[in-house]
């Protein structure tokens, strides 16, 4: 599936209580001054990009009680981590 998606490493797993879905890629870094901002609603850096598709992620995240995160480095490339409680009680 991580060719499909097009990314270079695509993980799940479970530790305790909780679920951790890690997607990362190999393309260029995400600039330290703007990774605060990717998740804000309306904010993009591409033409005719909405700014929608990381805010409304992260509020999908939020309204499972999850959490997620970006690793961003120079010629490394980014990782979204999105962890989850593993249960709904």
């Amino acid at each position: 599936y991580a060719k499909y998606l097009g990314c270079k490493h695509f993980a799940l797993a479970a530790s305790g209580s909780k679920v951790m879905l890690s997607i990362a890629d190999q393309g260029t870094s995400i600039p330290a001054e703007i990774r605060e901002k990717i998740f804000a609603p309306f904010f993009t850096t591409r033409d005719g990009g909405t700014g929608l598709g990381l805010a409304l992620v992260k509020k999908v995240v939020e309204a499972h009680r999850g959490m997620i995160e970006v690793d961003s480095r120079n010629g490394v490339g980014s990782t979204f981590t999105i962890i989850l409680p593993a249960n709904s009680h």
